[in-house]
């Protein structure tokens, strides 16, 4: 399992790609190439869950408001 600081070294990059459109990433000795921003994107949620988890941080879930007629 990695640790956080090899984690946010990770997010960095995919991070730093994401913005100039780049799809072919180096970290360390290891080169990955992504076909799309979309599966770039995907790459950099899994690894923010997982840091989150490793720090304890929790997701939100989205809130819901109910209204009725009366309004408020």
């Amino acid at each position: 399992m990695a640790t956080a600081d090899e984690l946010n070294a990770q997010l960095t990059a995919l991070k730093k790609a994401r913005a100039s459109g780049a799809l072919v990433i180096r970290h360390g000795d290891t080169q990955v190439t992504y076909r799309s921003i979309a599966e770039l994107q995907k790459a950099i949620d899994a690894i923010q869950n997982e840091l989150d988890a490793l720090t304890g941080k929790r997701k939100r879930g989205p809130r819901y408001v109910r209204q009725d007629r009366r309004g408020l």
